[in-house]
């Protein structure tokens, strides 16, 4: 368990530096012409035309990619394992990561009653 919390908070942290490209104006850059390309003039467009141009960017967002989608999907299930671990605070083993965790949870980040 202590691993895959590691590995997911890793994850995490690697995501959040990644770099984004919007326009200069601000607005969203939209890098696919209105009808699909030809693979011999943009391969990138004529593969993945109909992924992107299905693609729905969340309020909030300058970009949307595989990335950002499963750093979302991993913070709430990261999300909800730690709301599982204060919910169930004095249940669990002493000494174990998840009674350790439920113990820090409410000064670290708010969650529970401290």
């Amino acid at each position: 368990m202590r691993r895959i919390l590691a590995f997911t908070l890793a994850l995490l942290l690697a995501l959040g530096c990644c770099g984004t490209a919007i326009a200069a104006d601000g607005g969203l850059v939209d890098f696919l012409p209105e009808a699909k390309p030809a693979p011999e003039d943009d391969l990138y467009g004529a593969v993945n035309f109909d992924t992107v141009k299905a693609a729905e960017m969340p309020a909030g967002y300058s970009i949307w990619s595989a990335a950002v989608a499963n750093d979302l999907l991993i913070s709430e299930e990261l999300d909800e394992m730690l709301d599982e671990y204060v919910a169930n605070a004095g249940t669990w083993e002493k000494g174990t990561p998840e009674q350790k965790i439920a113990d820090l949870l409410p000064f670290l980040c708010g969650r529970g009653q401290p």
